[in-house]
């Protein structure tokens, strides 16, 4: 949803789009929704998620692509990325037409695991239960647009983490071409941390600084290092106990506008280097 304030404390819904409206299934002719998932690549497979409970999705990190009026989604327990069109109005977005693209509020791309629209192998998984999905307009790149925390994941032989950054086919008027009975590239990746030992299953994340370094949340941890360009770590803080884990960390300037007439206090921390 997106809101507008209308006070301290109240606002207004001005636009939603909900996932319910764009799903498939290839079970049951006899129910809604039934149709061809692998030619269908814009619709979700209500069947694929890899969730246990209720909780189809797990939405954990969203975005907004202000230059191209698109919304980046985390979704979870599919492990892709999907992108939305933000142009639709709240009508429209609960169809598959209208907006600036034409689909309503259908997928316009999605990205990380071909699996869940039945058009790749396991070989080809991408992205493994990732957070945070940040589009880099206006921050230093590697190469890439949009940068994640890529989590991994020790039940399919993928038990360690990396940061990825990967460079999204989107054209200069922010339209992707979403085929059906193929699969999604990238199919590599323009930047990568990693190094030994670095896993964190769930929770987690990644920012780009203004100075071109990236700051790594090893969200399990409750560890912090910041990186430079060349992977080089220039700064790491463990988490005093008994705080074992956090979910996200963001580094503010000392100038960050919420600051503004606040008195700030200096909190000495032991900072291993």
């Amino acid at each position: 949803i997106e809101i507008e304030p209308t006070g301290a404390s109240s606002a207004k819904i001005v636009w939603e789009w909900h996932q319910w409206d764009h799903i498939i299934q290839d079970f049951d002719e006899e129910k809604d929704n039934y149709g061809n998932v692998t030619s269908h690549p814009e619709l979700i497979d209500i069947n694929f998620s890899q969730s246990i409970d209720m909780d189809i999705t797990h939405f954990n990190s969203i975005d907004y692509i202000e230059e191209h009026d698109l919304i980046v989604l985390s979704a979870h327990h599919y492990s892709e990325l999907w992108f939305i069109d933000h142009s639709t109005t709240t009508a429209e977005s609960a169809t598959h037409e209208g907006g600036k693209r034409g689909k309503g509020g259908d997928l316009v791309y999605r990205w990380g695991n071909p699996q869940a629209y039945k058009n790749g192998l396991p070989s080809e998984q991408l992205s493994f239960l990732q957070h945070d999905a940040v589009w880099l307009d206006g921050l230093p790149s590697n190469g890439g647009n949009l940068m994640f925390f890529n989590n991994g994941d020790a039940t399919i032989d993928r038990a360690y983490s990396t940061v990825d950054e990967i460079m999204i086919p989107i054209d200069e008027n922010g339209n992707f071409e979403l085929a059906a009975n193929t699969m999604n590239g990238p199919i590599s990746v323009e930047w990568r941390f990693q190094q030994d030992d670095f896993f964190s299953n769930v929770i987690s994340g990644a920012q780009r600084l203004k100075n071109g370094n990236t700051l790594i949340c090893e969200g399990m941890k409750g560890l912090l290092h910041e990186v430079t360009s060349n992977k080089e770590t220039v700064w790491k803080y463990n988490l005093p106990l008994p705080i074992k884990m956090i979910f996200r960390a963001y580094r503010y300037p000392k100038d960050y506008s919420a600051f503004l007439g606040k008195s700030l206090h200096r909190l000495e921390i032991e900072m291993e280097y």
